[in-house]
């Protein structure tokens, strides 16, 4: 049985203590279709040393925080979440059509009945909540030969947080932690409170994995449905 598991990024719990400072910067330029244009680079910082007066000291190392290896670090990581925000959209699309389809299957009527109403207006999360409920259903017996080579919980789940973490990806500020130089992702949380978190190439590899098993499970069905409901 197959389980799906999505690594999101790793939230970073601040105590009271601690006092950070946020910069932007645009000193450096990309030349993108034959216009410079400029590097939006922001940093976070943990202030920790004081002077004598007991103010808290910016870090003076500017190369490490400000150079171009890190701002080239921080858009490699950018490259990456907006891929993974446009394969999101792509299994989305890719969704909507199955729901469609399964829309048409009889048996189904019942739990296509809460949605109707706005059916054409379901979101993302709408739509994968309605998967939910028709694979749970256990009502139609192609659909259960497919679903038992998973672990159903894990799939919903799986497609909830790839969701959640899309809408981080996409609304979200990329940032340099200093000073351990990692990136990190500003956004609000589901209850619009705002959250930053680590996020790595190990953490993008977790999201595209999730989406090729999420994307194989939707081709699976739809190929069933079309040999079982021409």
């Amino acid at each position: 049985m197959k389980i799906l598991s999505l690594k999101s990024p790793k939230i970073i719990n601040f105590s009271n203590e601690d006092i950070t400072a946020k910069i932007s910067h645009q000193i450096f330029t990309e030349n993108t279709v034959g216009v410079d244009t400029p590097i939006n680079h922001a940093v976070l910082i943990i202030l920790s040393e004081k002077n004598e007066e007991g103010k808290f000291l910016l870090p003076i190392d500017q190369q490490a925080i400000f150079g171009k290896e890190s701002i080239g670090a921080i858009n490699e990581i950018k490259k990456q979440i907006a891929a993974c925000s446009q394969i999101a959209e792509n299994l989305f699309s890719k969704l909507k059509a199955l729901n469609f389809q399964l829309k048409q299957i009889s048996e189904l009527n019942d739990i296509f009945e809460k949605y109707n109403e706005n059916y054409k207006k379901l979101d993302f999360m709408s739509h994968r909540n309605l998967f939910s409920d028709l694979i749970n259903s256990k009502k139609i017996n192609w659909i259960n030969e497919i679903i038992k080579e998973y672990n159903i919980k894990s799939v919903t789940k799986s497609f909830y947080n790839l969701i959640i973490d899309r809408n981080k990806y996409t609304h979200g500020e990329l940032m340099l932690y200093y000073p351990s130089r990692e990136t990190i992702l500003e956004y609000e949380n589901e209850s619009r409170n705002k959250e930053i978190a680590i996020v790595n190439s190990d953490i993008i590899s977790s999201y595209i994995e999730n989406y090729q098993e999420l994307d194989k499970l939707l081709n699976k069905i739809e190929t069933a449905r079309q040999k079982n409901h021409k």
